[in-house]
């Protein structure tokens, strides 16, 4: 199991070894702890392009709010697997999301998936979501083909 800690950068987030299961986010080298209840990430960082492989994988209690990721070109294989906290992926008009690796929202709690306002290019393979027994709603962005 990865480690649960996050390093934000100005442009990337990916995990990295920890010696507890918390999550911590780095900006401009300041230290921010999640409050004990669950781990949120709110708004996300708008400067982030690149989420890592793996960078929250097995983070339960995590939730994030996407809508102000606007520079989000990339997520990793397995980013948000088993992130039961995840409800939504939706995305602001705009979004420069190009590609989601395999298994990203695999097991995932997410139910409802919009990306209609994205740039995706490559979503992966199938199974971006699969396992997300609660998914009702997925939206694509019309790629006019």
């Amino acid at each position: 199991m990865i480690a649960a800690s996050l390093r934000v950068s100005a442009w990337a987030i990916s995990a990295v070894e920890a010696p507890s299961a918390q999550i911590y986010m780095y900006s401009d080298n300041n230290l921010l702890r999640p409050h004990s209840s669950g781990s949120t990430i709110e708004p996300f960082p708008a400067s982030v392009k690149e989420i890592g492989k793996d960078a929250f994988r097995d983070c339960a209690s995590l939730t994030v709010e996407f809508s102000s990721a606007t520079a989000l070109e990339s997520i990793g294989a397995n980013a948000f697997m088993g992130c039961d906290g995840i409800s939504s992926f939706i995305l602001g008009e705009g979004s420069a999301l190009k590609e989601i690796g395999a298994a990203a929202f695999f097991e995932s709690g997410v139910i409802t998936v919009d990306l209609s306002g994205s740039e995706l290019e490559d979503l992966g393979n199938a199974s971006v979501f699969e396992g997300c027994a609660l998914l009702s709603t997925l939206v694509l962005p019309d790629t006019g083909t």
